[in-house]
């Protein structure tokens, strides 16, 4: 019976490799062909063999005929890379994306592996040793012991068979990319053949889940070593990237689709990661307001940090099926999720060759859609069931706020939250990352923590989510290493898009610089000086003078230049962030207020009072969002939903 439910999968597999093998192209190469670059016309050829001549027979004007030849190679590279650019279809992001494969053969050499095979084996053995070394027994007896009371009136639910529509709306939402797991699948072809396909990808889908069986074909994950930092012929400096399925992927994102409002309702809002409508700002800024809170209350605050050394891949399969038991899901969706958790295997492929595949006996599959929400359920309880901290997490990154009256007080605080922090890693199995571990202190400096035998100073700044949390909660550390980025960014635009023409180099600046300042901009520009904002301005300009190919100094109206490309300043980009994140806040909130007492001109607009604005509390997010609120018109206020009242925004604060 089970061959018979996985040869369904099977066959629907082979159908679209079929497809797709007809739809592969080849191209003849000469084996001859030079290394020459495709810029490299004829005329240049004999405009060099010209210069070449006239400097061995020593005539004196050969230096003209030389600045000559390079005048026409630069010309004759700006007008391919223009050329290429107008003719894709990503422009400037695919000609800068193709770059040199990775030089497996170098690392070959100088890892002592013979060939590539090896090669392949001795990273499969780096990714399995590094997990093997992490695992340990987990024991989450006592965890779940007191999670129960707390979900003890929970409803029950459970997936249903799928329909048509429903996988229509999955194939739709899919990008067409050309990426593909181990079974050549793209997402590409499986949108091209999508109605071709609709009504056998249905019926493949439902006896899965009405089964509670995922296909083995589905379960093997195509890894490609992808270089982090430091030396590139060392195999260490890999990270793992899985590529499962996109067939196996399409059916996590209908089951998705189904268990997202049920899973939402379990999760506390002191989980960020990977949730509808959350992000890391979200979670900083709730941090950051618990902190200025206690610090207005006359209370000393600390903040700990701990991270979780490859937590994706070493959870356990079963904390992750009693979270789910315990969050009310059926029988049919605990089926089909241990089906889906067991019996997956991983094999390292490099250009090709391929090493031995291994199984995988814990880990919510990383790679894969639902592997987020499983390793969010699976580890909901620190967040549920924190007594001596408030608790923000963020996948596997965790920071625990803890307050007190007195310094000895809030010291104690932090040993028993290390203490019980610890004591958790160990009853779910986790491998706590010490290196990771950070201790900050605001109002005062706490002691040194002790983790096997590993001393943890407290530090004056800490980087959480990517923003750099200082120990007197100003932001002149951040705004300066991004003020850095910023340049260097801009030098690289002129390094990298000196072939392009402006508004390709506008596209690299609108990724580069614009990007860097609208991650997690409303937690520093909410609250930076003005001497900060014009520190970024400055920053900004330079990548503006690099879109013109202008000098790095010199008296230049860069305010004229900006506004010629509509591009935003600092003042305007922080206006929005406000603007947008105060309407996110407030619309729905202001709504469901019923008007109680006489109609004011104030209330008529729906503003909000202002809050207290004085010290800590004029620095919390909730606090500062009212003031830009108000200010916000009503035809705004009224918007329904965020795309509206973005555009309103952006005319609002048009450049």
């Amino acid at each position: 019976m089970t061959k018979l439910r996985t040869a369904i999968a099977d066959l629907l597999t082979q159908w679209f490799q079929y497809y797709n093998s007809l739809a592969s192209t080849s191209r003849l190469l000469n084996a001859n062909e030079s290394d020459v670059p495709k810029w490299y016309t004829a005329d240049l050829k004999l405009l060099k063999e010209q210069y070449l001549h006239e400097r061995e027979s020593g005539q004196a004007n050969y230096t003209d005929t030389r600045n000559k030849y390079v005048k026409a190679i630069r010309k004759a590279k700006r007008i391919f890379v223009r050329n290429s650019v107008s003719n894709s279809n990503d422009g400037v992001w695919k000609v800068l994306k193709s770059h040199k494969p990775t030089d497996w053969d170098s690392i070959m050499h100088t890892s002592g592996y013979s060939n590539r095979s090896d090669l392949a084996e001795g990273f499969a053995n780096h990714f399995k040793d590094k997990i093997s070394g992490l695992h340990s027994t987990p024991n989450p007896s006592p965890i779940f012991e007191k999670l129960h009371p707390k979900f003890s009136g929970t409803p029950s639910w459970d997936i249903v068979p799928c329909t048509r529509e429903d996988v229509a709306r999955a194939i739709d939402k899919l990008k067409p990319s050309k990426s593909s797991g181990p079974d050549l699948i793209s997402n590409r072809l499986i949108k091209e053949l999508k109605f071709e396909a609709i009504d056998a990808i249905t019926y493949t889908f439902n006896r899965s889940i009405n089964e509670g069986i995922f296909p083995n074909i589905w379960k093997s994950s195509k890894v490609q070593p992808i270089y982090k930092k430091g030396g590139r012929n060392k195999i260490s400096n890999y990270r793992p990237v899985c590529l499962f399925s996109n067939l196996g992927k399409l059916l996590e994102a209908v089951i998705q689709d189904q268990i997202t409002p049920h899973i939402e309702k379990c999760l506390p809002d002191n989980i960020f990661g990977y949730r509808p409508n959350r992000g890391t700002q979200d979670a900083i800024s709730y941090l950051l307001d618990k902190i200025h809170n206690y610090r207005a209350d006359g209370f000393y605050v600390a903040a700990v940090a701990f991270d979780a050394s490859s937590a994706f891949d070493i959870i356990s399969h079963e904390v992750i099926l009693k979270s789910l038991a315990i969050c009310g899901s059926g029988n049919r969706f605990l089926k089909w999720s241990e089906s889906f958790l067991k019996g997956c295997s991983n094999f390292v492929e490099l250009d090709g060759v391929a090493s031995k595949p291994w199984s995988l006996v814990t880990g919510s599959s990383q790679g894969r859609r639902l592997s987020p929400v499983y390793y969010n359920v699976g580890t909901m309880s620190p967040a549920i069931l924190a007594k001596n901290s408030d608790f923000a997490g963020y996948a596997d990154d965790e920071m625990n706020v803890v307050y007190a009256k007195s310094i000895e007080d809030c010291n104690k605080k932090i040993m028993l939250i290390v203490r019980d922090r610890i004591a958790w890693y160990k009853q779910m199995g986790l491998a706590l990352n010490l290196a990771k571990t950070e201790l900050i202190g605001f109002g005062f400096t706490p002691d040194c923590i002790v983790i096997d035998k590993l001393t943890i100073p407290p530090s004056q700044n800490i980087t959480y989510l990517g923003v750099c949390i200082q120990s007197n909660l100003r932001w002149d550390s951040h705004i300066n290493t991004l003020c850095n980025k910023l340049r260097s960014s801009a030098n690289r635009i002129r390094v990298e898009g000196r072939h392009f023409g402006i508004m390709d180099r506008k596209k690299l600046f609108s990724g580069w610089c614009l990007g860097q300042i609208y991650s997690n901009g409303l937690i520093f520009l909410s609250s930076a000086t003005q001497s900060e904002l014009n520190s970024i301005q400055t920053a900004m300009n330079s990548g503006v003078r690099a879109i013109f190919s202008l000098p790095r100094y010199g008296h230049v109206e860069v305010s004229a230049l900006r506004s010629k490309l509509l591009l935003p300043s600092i003042q305007t980009i922080r206006s929005r962030i406000m603007a947008l994140e105060a309407w996110k806040r407030f619309s729905s909130q202001v709504d469901s207020q019923a008007a109680i007492g006489p109609i004011t001109r104030g209330r008529k607009n729906k503003n909000i009072p202002l809050p207290d604005q004085k010290g800590h509390r004029g620095k919390m997010f909730n606090n500062m969002l009212v003031k830009a609120w108000n200010t916000l018109p009503l035809e705004i206020k009224n918007q329904e939903g965020k795309a509206g009242a973005k555009r309103e925004i952006k005319k609002m604060y048009a450049v």
